[in-house]
């Protein structure tokens, strides 16, 4: 239960939870920010009895240390494309996680992003993507090849992206991990 304060805080909407033994409520609702937060830590927010909910920054940005993307663009009937880039995590990257983060994924003027919960891992390292999203089929998958280095392979149909002119913008990011290059597509 929320109880009303009558002094001045700040208020917030957000989430808290009440647990009693193996049972557990979530709900929305107005919070009001703790007395010792402040903007140079996390949000501290109390929600009364004796519940606080900690609101963190995202982590910074990390930008891989290399990035070398292939890209074929089909157009026609069949309009989709075929990339193929090889990358290596930046040195102050935390590692990443395809199964726990978002995947975005950005080709010139097309983008996706992949819910997380979307890849599914095996044993090898391998993470892997097969389903439409937003009308397209897309088929993904990110392979460990060695060290901090990935294989990334992405291949979409049902999008056209043939008017797209060389040379190209690619973006891939995995959680706070990403990079960007230009590519010369091959036109097919």
């Amino acid at each position: 239960m929320i109880h009303h304060r009558r002094h001045a805080q700040a208020r917030w909407v957000g989430v808290r939870s009440e647990c009693l033994g193996n049972s557990c409520r979530v709900s929305v609702g107005q919070f009001w920010r703790a007395p010792k937060s402040n903007l140079n830590n996390p949000l501290l927010l109390s929600a009364g009895m004796g519940h606080t909910l900690a609101i963190m920054p995202p982590p910074a940005p990390v930008p891989f240390a290399s990035v070398s993307p292939k890209l074929t663009i089909t157009g026609g009937r069949n309009p989709g494309f075929d990339l193929t880039e090889t990358f290596t995590l930046g040195a102050s990257s935390n590692g990443m996680n395809p199964t726990a983060e978002y995947v975005t994924l950005q080709i010139g003027t097309y983008g996706v992003v992949f819910p997380i919960g979307s890849f599914q891992s095996n044993a090898n390292g391998k993470s892997a993507f097969s389903g439409v999203l937003n009308g397209v089929n897309l088929s993904v998958t990110i392979q460990p090849a060695g060290g901090n280095s990935y294989s990334f392979k992405a291949s979409g149909d049902g999008v056209n992206l043939s008017t797209l002119i060389n040379p190209i913008p690619v973006i891939v990011a995995i959680g706070n991990d990403s990079g960007s290059a230009t590519v010369f597509a091959t036109f097919r």
